[in-house]
């Protein structure tokens, strides 16, 4: 009981400084408006009554009050809109609508509750965060999609809560060259097939994108990557080799998103939700305003990258 009253202790420190990073300059214009309420116009309310014109105190007192609680206001507005995840305009809000129903349907599951979904879903908005402020800003970053990132992310998750669970679950295939792949029902369940899968997601974010109810194929992509197992041409889309792809998101998992994994996944499994969340989030976020080809290329991006990935260990590279 004390570990968990440190963590959630710690969770609440790191919100309020994440708060004050996001919302700085609002809390500085809102310090002043304090300051001002206080020290100018409640100080001389005080004065007035001191002095005994009572008029001029409870008038410099509503002045002093309307602004004191109009920033308050604007402060718990802010708060709101942090814990909320952003405006109207941030993908997050944009988002929730939609992963409304995915969220609850998972929570039927005996694992996953729904006070953990909404723990799991902040914890995705801290990978967001990470992905775009740091990755994405990083000088030597190896690619310049963050879909790259986020998609590896959640496909990497699926790997290890397979191989957590049971090394036995997976069907191995072993190339020419002795590089091994991973393939197996419980794979395809957590990438695929499940209420809380990472095409569920993906497939949440592109229908958001396209204003359509129709969920998008994927069929497609799982057959090139089965083809593009042990064929040392393959590469992500025409594009990214699955070895470096791996490789960088390895680091990432085993590095800057090692504490919030740690932080908000109670239960092993639950790293899955948490990546595929937030690939949703940067999934939305990136098909804003694009033409529907451009929608489509990214969904399917985001889709072969996981899809490929979830199959790989070290020795596939």
């Amino acid at each position: 009981m004390k570990g968990m009253h440190d963590k959630m202790q710690k969770r609440k420190i790191k919100q309020l400084f994440r708060f004050l990073d996001r919302y700085g300059y609002t809390c500085i214009i809102i310090g002043f408006y304090l300051a001002l309420a206080w020290g100018l116009f409640i100080s001389e309310a005080i004065r007035g009554f001191l002095e005994g014109d009572i008029i001029l105190g409870v008038g410099f007192l509503l002045i002093g009050m309307i602004m004191f609680l109009s920033a308050i206001g604007m402060l718990l507005k802010k708060w709101k809109e942090f814990m909320d995840g952003g405006t109207e305009e941030t993908a997050f809000t944009r988002m929730d609508k939609a992963m409304m129903g995915i969220r609850m349907n998972a929570c039927d599951d005996e694992f996953v509750k729904e006070e953990e979904m909404n723990q799991l879903d902040r914890g995705s908005k801290e990978i967001y965060d990470i992905l775009y402020e740091k990755v994405m800003k990083d000088e030597n970053k190896k690619f310049d999609s963050v879909i790259v990132y986020a998609a590896g992310l959640a496909g990497y998750a699926c790997h290890k809560v397979v191989k957590k669970t049971s090394d036995t679950l997976f069907s191995l295939v072993e190339t020419k060259d002795g590089k091994v792949y991973y393939l197996g029902e419980a794979i395809n369940k957590l990438l695929l097939e499940n209420k809380y899968s990472v095409y569920r997601f993906a497939a949440a974010s592109y229908m958001m994108a396209t204003k359509s109810n129709e969920h998008p194929g994927v069929l497609g992509i799982v057959k090139d990557v089965a083809e593009g197992i042990g064929d040392d041409a393959y590469r992500i889309r025409g594009i990214f080799h699955p070895g470096e792809v791996y490789i960088e998101v390895q680091k990432l998992y085993n590095g800057v998103c090692k504490e919030v994994i740690n932080e908000y996944c109670n239960a092993f499994i639950e790293q899955e939700i948490l990546f595929a969340s937030a690939l949703s989030y940067i999934l939305l976020n990136e098909m804003k305003n694009k033409e529907p080809e451009q929608i489509d290329e990214l969904f399917n991006t985001a889709m072969e990258v996981a899809c490929m990935i979830s199959k790989m260990d070290n020795d596939s590279i």
